[in-house]
């Protein structure tokens, strides 16, 4: 028989909405979407910041890229605390915590505009933190949605994700254009204080009292990961699989992409605004695809369509081969078409994950925030390798080997995922997830 607090069930292949998909999606997306445009709006005001401090264009990028190793040190010593937390005490009393340290952090650098002490405490004092709420809404939708239904879930998030991504370089843009970076920080504090109002006004908690888990400190150290990724080959495999996905997400490169855009594109911070607004504006598109895609290609042939398109935009920005007789600025412009489609790379991928560890006995925030800590390890190698990269790239006059190394990493995760078979991952032939005797009730 069907559990009482029964999942939506998923085959992948139905035209209409689940309205729990809607009823989540209508809470967490307009948060995420102020949190990122907080973030996106920092992107310019960070980097001409330390640009003040640091003359040198390599010593920025390693300067930086150093920062975001830190700080992702901080996430993956931290987060496992989060995950297990919001499994005890649920879900609504772990989520705020992000939005608050970004509102104190960002109100320092307010007050403190050129001092390098505030620059450093954010970002290894928020990161942990907001990582800390994308891990409790990921479990929050795990609570109710499974396989295509995440997935699709996560997409529609990911749509909000894209219009923050949007309207923060622009707003940067405005602000920088006609008053001092600092009030960059101001505007940023106030759209975290935005999506502080929306958390706690709106979500309502998924995760019922009764399904909650005993506190075991054990579950909260940092390499809890390895339990996740211990419990079966598969596991191992799909954790690999989204940690090498990781490499090329946004926070590991934008630091590289602020140093490139400036030193070697020689790019205004005008056009890199409207370059990072162009990337949201292709994350929208990616959402709003997903749910079509999922149908036409089932989880599996999703991840591998998504894996190949970004192959195709890490090798144009590259400039590798025949692509080095497009102008560099041209490359970057181009390269976000096929990436386009490509920005949900790691949905299935995760839901997966989220499926066999509770399968397996696993808390779904724990499971959540281990996976998160996982990439937390890819996050604190990532920007320093990739600065080094960067600054091989340079010396060799190859600036653009950086992204042939990005291209690289998603080649070796397509490897990975298609290392399994469709019964290892519990799917049917069509590539979607096999429907259990209860869900067909």
């Amino acid at each position: 028989m069907p559990s009482t607090h029964s999942k939506a069930s998923d085959d992948g292949e139905s035209s209409k909405t689940n309205p729990k998909i809607m009823e989540l999606v209508r809470v967490i997306a307009p948060a995420v979407a102020v949190t990122v445009a907080s973030g996106s709006l920092m992107f310019s005001a960070r980097a001409k910041a330390a640009g003040l401090i640091f003359k040198n264009p390599l010593e920025l990028a390693t300067f930086l890229g150093k920062l975001a190793s830190v700080s992702a040190l901080a996430e993956f010593l931290l987060n496992p605390i989060f995950g297990k937390l919001s499994d005890t005490y649920g879900r609504r009393a772990i989520m705020p915590l992000g939005h608050i340290s970004l509102v104190v952090c960002r109100f320092l650098m307010f007050l403190n505009p050129m001092k390098m002490w505030p620059l450093i405490l954010e970002q290894v004092a928020t990161v942990p933190l907001v990582t800390s709420f994308f891990t409790t809404w990921r479990a929050a939708l795990s609570d109710e949605l499974e396989g295509g239904e995440f997935a699709q879930a996560t997409a529609y998030v990911g749509v909000s994700a894209g219009v923050g991504l949007v309207t923060g370089p622009f707003i940067a843009k405005f602000l920088m254009n006609r008053f001092e970076t600092k009030w960059c920080y101001f505007a940023s504090m106030c759209m975290a204080g935005l999506g502080l109002l929306q958390i706690q006004t709106n979500f309502k908690e998924t995760l019922p009292k009764e399904s909650r888990v005993p506190m075991d400190i054990s579950d909260m150290q940092p390499l809890s990961f390895l339990q996740v990724m211990g419990k079966s080959s598969t596991l191992f495999k799909l954790m690999c699989t989204t940690g090498l996905q990781t490499i090329t997400e946004g926070r590991n490169v934008n630091n590289i992409w602020g140093v490139y855009f400036q030193n070697d594109l020689l790019w205004t911070w005008d056009t890199i605004n409207n370059f990072i607004g162009a990337l949201g504006v292709s994350l929208i598109v990616s959402g709003m695809t997903v749910k079509k895609m999922l149908k036409y290609f089932g989880l599996r042939m999703f991840t591998t369509f998504c894996n190949w398109c970004n192959i195709t935009a890490w090798v144009l920005f590259s400039g590798i081969g025949p692509f080095s007789y497009i102008p560099a600025g041209a490359r970057m412009w181009i390269g976000l078409i096929p990436g386009a489609p490509g920005g949900r790379k790691r949905d299935a991928v995760e839901s997966l994950i989220m499926k066999q560890g509770s399968e397996e006995g696993l808390g779904r925030g724990f499971i959540s925030g281990s996976l998160m800590n996982f990439r937390a390890i890819v996050n604190m190698i990532a920007p320093v390798f990739f600065a080094k990269m960067y600054a091989l790239g340079v010396k060799r006059k190859t600036p653009g080997l950086v992204f042939f190394v990005g291209a690289c990493s998603v080649l070796m995760s397509e490897m990975v995922w298609r290392s399994m078979t469709n019964q290892e991952l519990g799917l049917g032939e069509d590539g979607n997830l096999i429907k259990k005797e209860d869900d067909k009730k």
